[in-house]
Parts: C-alpha cells; sequence; structure tokens
C-alpha cells in the first residue's frame, strides 16, 4: 500500500473526509438537544431518519451496483454528505433535520462501498486481511483524535464565540446565521465540518494519482 501512490492518495482523502466527518458527528447528539429545548423525542427522530436513509441507500446501490468509476461514486458521496449536513446544521427545525438526516445516510453506502471496492480489486487477496486492518488502525487513530477535540473546540471556541456580544463584524453576522443561544457555536463547528467534506471530495476530483488508482 504504501509502495503505491496512488492508494496513498486514497487512503490520504479518505482520513481527511473521516476527520471531519467525526469531528462533527461527536457535537452532533448535544448540537441536536441544545437546539430543541433538549427534545429526546427529536433526537430519536433523527437517529431513525438516520436508520432509513443508510439501508434505503444500502438496498439501491445493492440493486444498482455503483458507478463505474468506483473513485467518482465515493467522491460523490462526500460531497453529498457534506451538502446535507451543511443545510442539517444550518436549520433549527425538525421539519429540516430529518429529510437532511436521511440524504445524508443515502450517501455512506454508496461511498463506503465504492471505496472498499477500489482496496479489494486493488490489493492481492493474501494480504488485503493484512492491508485492511493497517487502514482500520489510521482511521480509527484519526476518529479518535477528532473526537478528543471536538469537545474543547464546541465549549471553549466557538460556543462562547457566538454567545459573546462582540461588534467585530463577522461573528456580528455568525451571530445572526447561527443564533447566540445554547447550541449555536456547535452548529457553527458543524456547518464547518460539514464544509470541509465538500471541499475535500470536490478537490479529490482534479488529483490526479486519486483518478488513476482505477487505471
Amino acid at each position: 500500500m504504501w509502495k503505491q501512490p496512488n492508494l496513498r492518495a486514497l487512503l490520504g482523502i479518505t482520513v481527511l473526509f473521516w476527520f471531519f466527518h467525526d469531528l462533527g458527528s461527536a457535537i452532533d447528539d448535544p448540537m441536536i438537544l441544545a437546539r430543541s429545548g433538549g427534545s429526546a423525542q427529536d433526537l430519536a427522530s433523527i437517529a431513525t431518519a438516520a436508520g432509513i436513509g443508510g439501508v434505503t441507500g444500502a438496498i439501491f446501490l445493492s440493486f444498482w451496483g455503483g458507478p463505474k468509476r468506483r473513485v467518482n461514486g465515493m467522491l460523490a458521496g462526500f460531497i453529498g454528505a457534506g451538502v446535507s449536513k451543511t443545510v442539517f446544521g444550518l436549520e433549527r427545525s425538525p421539519h429540516i433535520w430529518l429529510p437532511s438526516q436521511v440524504y445524508s445516510s443515502l450517501n455512506f453506502p454508496l461511498l463506503g462501498g465504492s471505496e472498499t471496492a477500489i482496496w479489494m480489486e486493488k490489493i492481492a487477496p493474501e494480504i488485503q486481511g493484512r492491508v485492511f486492518a493497517a487502514n482500520a488502525l489510521v482511521l480509527q487513530g484519526v476518529s479518535a483524535i477528532a473526537t478528543l477535540v471536538a469537545g474543547p473546540l464546541a465549549d471553549q471556541i466557538f460556543e462562547p464565540l457566538l454567545k459573546s456580544e462582540s461588534d467585530n463584524i463577522p461573528v456580528r453576522v455568525l451571530s445572526s446565521a447561527f443564533g447566540t443561544s445554547s447550541g449555536a457555536g456547535m452548529a457553527l463547528l458543524y456547518v464547518l465540518c460539514s464544509l470541509f467534506m465538500v471541499i475535500i471530495g470536490s478537490i479529490g476530483f482534479f488529483v490526479d494519482r486519486l483518478k488513476a488508482v482505477e487505471g
């Protein structure tokens, strides 16, 4: 894996995507509770919507089989998930949260299935176990780092930023978009993570080594 630049590019962009995904996911539940007045019903409904979207996406992918260019399918999944999560973070209503969550989850079978298919095609069967174990180790390490920094970022930087009564114009613009109540700073962090997911997926279409991974 490390000897092939194309596979390194595949792992690199996957790591970047999951870092920002997991950073946003770490504050997902507390953000929903804060923005919904502590509604357990809203939280449960959103979790249900995520399950519906994931199952629907998996069923659709099993009938479709995925795109011929699996890299494009993976990158499209990155962008689709990021766009829907951006909408989710900007809104404060369950009427928007639920369809946004369904659409977000629809993308994960596509991006995950496409990526796995590439690895299985490009890695010899006798070493696939070691390669997948190495990939899992890297991704779990990145996830742990993202989860570790999410709380301090939300509590010490983003939440106080939007609750402050600063005359700074960018802060005032952000406050008008996200509000100043509890959870506003987490929503800002969540949207930033989602936008990075979109950017990563978009940049991937212009990375030559990534485009060449399928030959």
